[in-house]
């Protein structure tokens, strides 16, 4: 089971240029110092592993992804535009109204159209970096009420079980006692299997009649003889 954010620390996922590790690894150590789990590669991954497939996961499993901009990383090709496509898939995932996606400008530059539409935060600004720590703490809050829901939930439906009828496991009979049903359609199954008796004795007991009504009839001839 997976433990709410309020009694784990906020996992954000550091998406980042090859040519901006020096900066990521200083924002890194500083999330860490603050009660964060950043996902940094070059501290997570350890050789032999598929870093494409960790890298999914790591995105899948995050509770935010900081996207690191520098004038290097929005102009160059390669793993870190894969990282960023399924981030933004992942963001589509999100509720409306929440913080995900936060682009981080680690140097002036532009933004790329697809972040565009999320506020980003000067991380080289004197007050850039408690700002990024502000938005985090804002999706701690948020994403701790959506894990406690849940709970909440079960806990009312448990208290509602006592207004519910909970069928118990019929027993099997005991060996060589029939089993009572009262179920009207055993009725039609017995009627079947006396049926050819009971219209037998019919025929039977109509035949006497008929019998018995020539032997009358004889009886009276003689007689008026």
């Amino acid at each position: 089971m997976t433990a709410s954010v309020s009694s784990r620390h906020l996992k954000v996922f550091l998406c980042h240029s090859s040519g901006d590790k020096d900066a990521v690894r200083v924002l890194y150590r500083q999330l860490r110092k603050d009660g964060f789990d950043p996902w940094f590669d070059e501290e997570k991954l350890i050789g032999g592993q598929n870093w494409e497939y960790e890298i999914r996961k790591a995105v899948r499993e995050t509770d935010a992804v900081v996207v690191c901009l520098s004038n290097d990383s929005i102009s160059k090709t390669g793993s870190v535009q894969k990282e960023l496509k399924f981030a933004l898939d992942i963001a589509e995932e999100q509720p409306e109204g929440g913080i995900f996606m936060v682009p981080l400008k680690l140097e002036p530059c532009n933004v790329p159209v697809r972040l565009a539409k999320w506020q980003w935060i000067s991380f080289f600004q004197d007050d850039g970096y408690e700002r990024l720590v502000r938005s985090l703490r804002a999706r701690s809050s948020v994403a701790s009420e959506h894990a406690e829901a849940p709970n909440d939930h079960v806990a009312r439906d448990s208290a509602r079980t006592d207004h519910y009828y909970v069928p118990q496991e019929e027993k099997a009979p005991p060996i060589g006692v029939r089993a009572h049903s009262d179920n009207p359609s055993s009725t039609p199954r017995s009627w079947s299997r006396i049926a050819p008796y009971a219209l037998i004795a019919l025929v039977s007991f109509l035949c006497g009649v008929v019998l018995a009504g020539l032997m009358i009839s004889n009886a009276e001839r003689i007689i008026s003889l």
